[in-house]
């Protein structure tokens, strides 16, 4: 299973049609007047009431569309460095296979960090893949973080890890790190026991005096090495 925000939008076309047929059966206009409007009012209308119900489903303390071991691919540039999400809340949550991450005294979750990459394992099925972008800070974090990280990697799922210099934000100037799963992996014995790390913070093409990013060729290099 691959989760694709596109997926159904068919039905959902013909969906919208349906909920239309009353207020179109009872219009003056004619049916070529009619479709745009009537249907780009429907689908802000629908877009809204989904808003609101997005809004309550919070990924930290919710899994609102059941992906957890479903998922082929997994792809995330989620937020870096969150504090206070709930301990109390998240604790026991079948996404967290390795355990929560350092509590403070307040039992709140110090760093979200590891929350979000033990979410993103959790997600995968026995064969998925998933790409991260994660704070630079989270491959050498302490206590309960480097407990956590330790579970991850002695799963065999971590596949490659590239170090990447700052300024590749449009908004942010922190360097980052991308973590690659491979949960396949797990069941090769020449592979489980091993992590590809590259440092990739000289690799980088100058956009401008405050944005960097890959070169075409610099990405097929990359590529060849099955990344």
């Amino acid at each position: 299973m691959t989760a694709d925000p596109l997926a159904g939008l068919g039905r959902f076309e013909a969906d919208l049609w349906k909920i239309a047929d009353n207020p179109r059966a009872n219009s003056n206009l004619a049916s070529n007047e009619y479709c745009l409007p009537i249907l780009g009012l429907i689908f802000l209308r629908h877009a809204t009431n989904r808003y609101y119900e997005a809004l309550e489903a919070i990924t930290y303390y919710k899994d609102p569309h059941e992906l957890a071991g479903k998922c082929d691919f997994v792809m995330a540039n989620q937020p870096f460095n969150v504090d206070e999400v709930d301990a109390e809340t998240v604790k026991g949550d079948k996404r967290l296979p390795f355990g929560l991450p350092s509590v403070n005294k307040a039992k709140k979750v110090s760093n979200a960090n590891y929350l979000w990459l033990s979410y993103f394992y959790g997600y995968l099925n026995g064969t998925g893949r998933a790409g991260v972008v994660m704070s630079s800070q989270a491959s050498s974090a302490g206590r309960d973080e480097a407990k956590v990280r330790r579970k991850l990697v002695e799963t065999g799922a971590v596949d490659v890890m590239i170090d990447i210099r700052g300024n590749f934000f449009y908004t942010r100037t922190v360097p980052c790190q991308l973590w690659f799963f491979d949960r396949a992996k797990e069941q090769d014995r020449e592979r489980a026991d091993r992590v590809l790390m590259l440092d990739a913070r000289n690799i980088h093409r100058k956009v401008s005096p405050a944005i960097y990013d890959f070169s075409p060729e610099q990405q097929k290099n990359f590529e060849t090495l099955g990344i």
